[in-house]
């Protein structure tokens, strides 16, 4: 598998390792998962996963109440067939009975 490695603009040797640490541990991140994906049959290239997956989205909005304290909700986006199947054999926790789900977090 050939892949394009984009140039690295760090100057400082500790931001270089550091670039390269993240870089190593992302793609150790997508080989595990295309290999569990590939154990339950979907043998995708991760280009074609991220396309798949790119719509399933989460929504945070914040607003402020009548006390002047912060409040968030955020909801997700109900996946397509495509991206549900992904995450189901990826193994991602999340009730598939549930169609969306807010979390309401309010800061002073």
């Amino acid at each position: 598998m050939s892949a394009t490695v984009p140039p690295i603009w760090h100057h400082k040797t500790h931001r270089i390792a550091g670039h390269l640490f993240i870089a190593v541990l992302t793609r150790y991140g997508v080989t595990l998962t295309r290999l569990r994906l590939k154990d339950r049959n979907i043998h995708d290239s991760w280009t074609m996963l991220r396309h798949k997956l790119v719509r399933w989205t989460r929504v945070t909005t914040c607003m402020k109440n009548t006390a002047g304290a912060r409040i968030e909700v955020r909801i997700d986006a109900r996946p397509n067939p495509e991206a549900y199947a992904i995450a189901k054999a990826a193994g991602v926790p999340f009730k598939s009975n549930r169609q969306w789900r807010k979390h309401l977090k309010q800061t002073d």
